[in-house]
């Protein structure tokens, strides 16, 4: 997770977020994601996968309504070392109960890793 920038440009400037960013005129979500990774960690993943689809509002943070594309990212050994943070705060991995008692976490992305973190209970049997 990525430690937001606390700047009054920044939606939710001081929370706890996944990477990520905008999608460019003409840009597909795994292109955005590739880019994305390249600007702000200097990093490329060896594999990705599409795992969900997020649209958000929330008015009383001042955050229009938008879009967000989530994808799993296997990380292998070496890959953290690897990435050179360009933006934001500060960078660290939760598991979803340490993510679940921080008290400042953009919410869309929290319900994103709460889903990924209870993937298997949540599909059909």
């Amino acid at each position: 997770m990525q430690l937001r920038d606390d700047r009054p440009d920044v939606h939710l400037g001081g929370h706890w977020g996944l990477f990520g960013g905008s999608v460019e005129p003409g840009e597909s979500f795994a292109e955005a994601l590739l880019r994305e990774l390249r600007e702000e960690l200097a990093f490329v993943p060896r594999r990705y996968a599409w795992f969900t689809e997020i649209a958000f509002s929330y008015p009383d943070a001042n955050v229009p309504p938008g879009h967000k594309a989530v994808f799993e990212i296997p990380l292998e050994a070496g890959d953290l070392g690897r990435m050179v943070q360009t933006e934001g705060a500060g960078r660290r991995l939760f598991d979803w109960g340490g993510l679940a008692a921080e008290p400042r976490v953009v919410p869309w992305d929290a319900c994103a890793v709460m889903m990924h973190a209870r993937r298997t209970s949540l599909r059909r049997r």
